[in-house]
C-alpha cells in the first residue's frame, strides 16, 4: 500500500481513506471486541500504524499532530472505532436466541480482579 498511498501525487484523500478503511483497518481491528484486555502499549502500536497511514494519505509530514490529522480527515481514533465495534458486538450478543452467546457480555466489570474483554468499553472513556 505504501507506493500507492505515498508516492501517488494525484491520489484523492477520499480514495486513500476508502483504501485504508477497506484493506488496512479490518486487519488491524480483527477480533477487536475480545482484545480489550490488551496492554496500552500494544494498542498504541496499532494507533501508530493508523497515524502513519493517515499521514501518507493526507501527504503531511511526520511531525504533524495526530489529533490534527484525525480532525482534518474526519477519522476517529482506533480506540474510538474499536469501542464502537465492541458496543455493537455486545448489543448484538444480548439479542441472540442462543443463551451461551447472550451470556458473553453479562458480567460485572467492577467486581472482577482480572481484565476481561468488555473492559475495553470502560477503560478508555474520557
Amino acid at each position: 500500500m505504501y507506493p500507492l498511498l505515498c508516492h501517488s501525487d494525484n491520489l484523492d484523500p477520499k480514495f486513500g481513506l476508502v483504501l485504508y478503511k477497506a484493506l488496512i483497518r479490518p486487519i488491524i481491528t480483527y477480533a477487536a471486541p475480545v482484545w480489550g484486555h490488551a496492554a496500552n502499549t500494544h494498542i498504541n502500536r496499532l494507533q501508530c500504524i493508523q497515524n502513519k497511514v493517515l499521514r501518507m494519505i493526507a501527504g503531511l509530514p511526520t511531525c504533524t499532530n495526530k489529533d490534527k490529522i484525525h480532525e482534518d480527515l474526519r477519522m476517529e481514533t482506533l480506540i474510538e472505532f474499536v469501542q464502537k465495534l465492541a458496543t455493537n458486538f455486545y448489543e448484538n450478543c444480548s439479542k441472540q436466541s442462543n443463551p451461551l452467546i447472550r451470556a458473553l457480555g453479562q458480567y460485572d466489570m467492577t467486581q472482577d480482579k482480572h481484565k476481561r474483554p468488555k473492559t475495553l468499553l470502560a477503560r478508555f472513556r474520557p
